[in-house]
C-alpha cells in the first residue's frame, strides 16, 4: 500500500482491490509499521472502491502506516519495499495437507491479475516457474471467487 497518514480516508492498494475481488463492505486489517512491530495495526470496513481499485474507508485512520522503497547495500542483497500489509477479513484462506506433489505449469492459462504471471486456475508459466508445489501451498479462498486445485 501508499503510505497513509492520520485522518486519511483513502487508501491505495499496491494491487487494485476490483481484480483481487474486494467489495464494498468487507472488512480489513492494516498492520502497524513500526520498527520492532511496535505501533498499533487498525480496522476498518470498505465504504468505496474507486474505478482505479482505492478504498474509501468507513472511519479515518489514527495512525500513520508507512511505506518506503529501501535500495540495496552497496555488496550484493536486493531492494525492499516496505510498507504495511493489508489483509481482507471478510475472505477466508484455508492452506491443506502436508500431501507435496509437483506439478507441471500450463503456458495456456489466463493471467488473473496483469503483470502478476499468475492464474486463479492453475499452475500458470511465468518467467519465474516452471512447475508448481502442490500441499501446503495448495489454497482454497472461500466466499471469494477463485479455488485454486
Amino acid at each position: 500500500a501508499d503510505p497513509v497518514r492520520s485522518g486519511d480516508e483513502e487508501m491505495k492498494l499496491m494491487h487494485n482491490a476490483h481484480l483481487m475481488g474486494w467489495r464494498i463492505g468487507d472488512r480489513i486489517g492494516i498492520a502497524s509499521t513500526e520498527e520492532r512491530a511496535n505501533g498499533y495495526g487498525e480496522e476498518f470496513t470498505i465504504v468505496g472502491i474507486d474505478d482505479k481499485g482505492s478504498l474509501l474507508l468507513d472511519k479515518p485512520l489514527q495512525h500513520d502506516h508507512a511505506a518506503t522503497f529501501v535500495p540495496p547495500p552497496p555488496h550484493g542483497n536486493v531492494p525492499a519495499l516496505m510498507s504495511a500489509e493489508v489483509v481482507n477479513l471478510s475472505r477466508n484462506i484455508v492452506i491443506t495437507g502436508d500431501d507435496f506433489k509437483h506439478v507441471s505449469c500450463d503456458p495456456g492459462l489466463p493471467e488473473s491479475v496483469a503483470g502478476e504471471e499468475t492464474s486463479v486456475l492453475g499452475c500458470r508459466c511465468s518467467s519465474f516457474r516452471s512447475q508448481c508445489t502442490l500441499g501446503l501451498h495448495t489454497a482454497v479462498m472461500e466466499g471469494g471467487s477463485a479455488r485454486i486445485q
